[in-house]
């Protein structure tokens, strides 16, 4: 079997791309296909030469006992495809096993969507539920080794192997003139990385692959591979596990269980309800136990529940003026209780620090805001983080009284964040609610709170500003 593993159908296409024209692969594939052999990786069964007869068959008789239809159409398996199913038959080779679990993802929803509405307004890259996952797989294997070991024969003796690096795999689906292919390419030293340097690096990885500009370097030596079928809906996938890796981790989809997929978004937020995500980690069990394995996938769910400072750090990799949200029991919930005068009481005390947070956005919140073009200078303000007031990642979709804020007298508190957050600290630092005046004041938040502090500039406006830019820039080069 090829150690290309599930990239071995790729690279047989291009071998045939170099043999019919060595200058339309790039310098490091030539060299490769230089002394390349696809027979040792697809083997060619040769038929025996039979003696030729002059009489012609009509139509080849099929083979005794297959059972087929006599209209069933069968078709010889050539090229990338055979590679594909010999890959498979030789995984099989593997003594597997998997270890699963379900994952609350809340946490990680929410988060996901704070960091994109940073990275919107700064144009930054966009960050995907993967990469979050991803990022949190790499770090438990920093904690879990033994995760991304490997198995080898030297002659008759088995040896384990045991990488100084995360070589972390990305299993793509590509497609290429109508036909669709799995492509494995690996992020070197994943570990070594924060948060802004993988996603780079992710994203740097899918777009080659999108484009065929891979290199023979990108496919070598995985030891771990991931792969999220989840996209297309598949909620638990057990993919195989191809040689010289430790463990193949799949990520379902994420959504409510299936017993709660008809309930309004207004009754989730009340239940407290989440989605979920179910993991999976195949491993190699010569060499990984299942403790291991189940530990592992332990410390995923714990850093994808905020523990270890895992969205702290990742926010403070991007530069977020702000802190992220931390996981907390739900202080309030509302459905299936009988103690109603508790509730209307906890419902009270929300209230009022809703009302407090919303005046201290707006008597503090140009200290978080991010003025400073040449380095970022977060720093963070407790009286600006929501989890002072009791205020939970369940409480986001709940409607709260809000004074008018943004001209509304009542918004969801995620709504209520966003507004605050965009128009206090973001790229314009406001404060005025040391003026006296009442008028003055209730003026000043009726101009900038329903457009969020960002004013939406005409053709005409721009112009003008880029014409006082490059006076400006002028002036500065004179002097």
């Amino acid at each position: 079997m090829s150690l290309l593993g599930f990239n071995t159908g790729y690279v047989e296409a291009l071998y045939k791309r170099f043999q019919d024209d060595p200058s339309s692969v790039s310098e490091s594939w030539r060299d490769f296909f230089a002394d390349y052999d696809p027979g040792e990786s697809i083997p060619v069964t040769v038929e025996p030469k039979q003696d030729r007869q002059t009489t012609i068959a009509k139509e080849p008789p099929r083979p005794s006992g297959d059972g087929l239809p006599a209209d069933t159409a069968v078709a010889p398996i050539r090229g990338p495809s055979a590679a594909i199913v010999e890959n498979m038959e030789a995984s099989l080779e593997i003594p597997t096993a998997t270890s699963v679990r379900t994952l609350s993802v809340k946490l990680l929803t929410e988060n996901r969507t704070l960091l994109n509405q940073y990275q919107r307004g700064i144009g930054g890259q966009k960050v995907s539920f993967t990469h979050l996952i991803a990022f949190a797989i790499v770090q438990a294997l920093k904690a879990f080794p033994t995760m991304f070991s490997t198995f080898i024969r030297d002659g008759n003796k088995p040896q384990h192997v045991r990488p100084s690096h995360v070589n972390f795999g990305l299993a793509i689906d590509t497609q290429r003139r109508g036909r669709r292919s799995l492509l494995v390419p690996n992020i070197k030293g994943a570990e070594q990385m924060n948060f802004a340097q993988f996603l780079a690096s992710y994203n740097e990885i899918i777009q080659r692959a999108r484009s065929n500009k891979l290199t023979l370097e990108d496919f070598q030596n995985t030891n771990v591979t991931l792969t999220n079928p989840g996209m297309i809906g598949t909620s638990l996938s057990v993919p195989r596990l191809m040689p010289r890796q430790g463990v193949i981790v799949g990520i379902g989809s994420i959504g409510y269980p299936a017993e709660y997929q008809a309930i309004s978004a207004s009754a989730a937020s009340k239940v407290g309800l989440s989605p979920v995500m179910t993991v999976t980690s195949t491993y190699d069990h010569r060499v990984i136990q299942g403790a291991e394995s189940g530990a592992f996938l332990a410390h995923v769910a714990k850093l994808l529940q905020g523990e270890e400072d895992f969205y702290s750090n990742i926010f403070e990799d991007l530069h977020v003026p702000h802190p992220p949200y931390v996981l907390s029991p739900d202080s309030t919930p509302r459905l299936g209780s009988s103690q109603q005068t508790g509730i209307e009481l906890d419902a009270i005390q929300k209230q009022a620090q809703v009302m407090i947070l919303i005046r201290l956005f707006r008597v503090l919140g140009h200290l978080q805001a991010d003025i400073n073009p040449l380095q970022p200078n977060w720093k963070y303000h407790p009286e600006l983080d929501p989890a002072k007031y009791g205020l939970t990642v369940w409480d986001l979709d709940r409607e709260f009284v809000t004074g008018g804020l943004g001209g509304k007298d009542v918004l969801p508190l995620r709504d209520i964040l966003n507004i605050l957050r965009e128009t206090y600290t973001r790229r314009i630092g406001v404060s005025y609610m040391h003026i006296s005046s009442p008028l003055e004041k209730h003026w000043l938040q009726e101009k900038i709170e329903p457009l969020r502090n960002a004013e939406e500039l005409t053709l005409e406006d721009k112009r003008r500003i880029l014409h006082k830019l490059n006076e400006a820039e002028s002036f500065e080069r004179f002097l």
